[in-house]
């Protein structure tokens, strides 16, 4: 299974764990071509990455266009706009900080971190109807149907030995479960 040139024993009884030796003979390696990546995160660069990005995400992006434009450009808006609103956040929480653990008096602390707060409060409701409004969107009706007309279908999986649905319960429903 190894793909090593050296002798069977030499190199892999040092790798391998008692067990493996016993078991298996050796290393135990997958021979299977999508189990082989071997040193894959030493090719992965910054580089390649960023050259790679804009190719995954019109692959993202390509399909949900062709179903609904619209919804897209809604999920694109509100997560953007999500965001930027979560980076403001992080900096009025900053400053919201900085003023409470300043010296001095705490009502005077707290009068000067006031407006830090109203503006950390803002921001997260706006935050959160954006995220609301892109989780909303996306699971619009026009998507659905592109999903599932696109999308694999899997088979009903016919066992004898699974009479209906496995909910836990059995025949007895919800109720039949507990002890009384």
């Amino acid at each position: 299974m190894s793909h090593d040139d050296s002798a069977p024993g030499a190199a892999t009884t040092e790798r391998t764990s008692a067990s493996e030796q016993l078991l298996f003979g050796g290393e135990l390696t997958y021979d299977y071509g999508w189990g082989t990546h071997n040193g894959a995160w030493l090719k992965l660069s910054l580089r390649s990455m960023t050259v790679s990005l804009p190719r995954q995400v019109a692959v993202a992006v390509r399909p949900a266009r062709r179903a609904d434009p619209r919804a897209l450009t809604t999920v694109a808006v509100g997560e953007i706009a999500r965001g930027v609103t979560q980076a403001v956040s992080l900096i009025a929480v900053n400053a919201l900080l900085v003023e409470l653990l300043a010296p001095g008096d705490i009502t005077s602390r707290l009068r000067a971190a006031l407006p830090s707060l109203v503006l950390v409060a803002v921001l997260s409701v706006v935050g959160s109807a954006c995220g609301f409004t892109s989780r909303a969107t996306s699971g619009s009706p026009p998507l659905y149907r592109y999903r599932y007309r696109k999308g694999p279908r899997p088979r009903p999986v016919a066992d004898p030995f699974l009479p209906g649905p496995v909910s836990g319960v059995g025949p007895h429903g919800p109720a039949g479960g507990r002890i009384p």
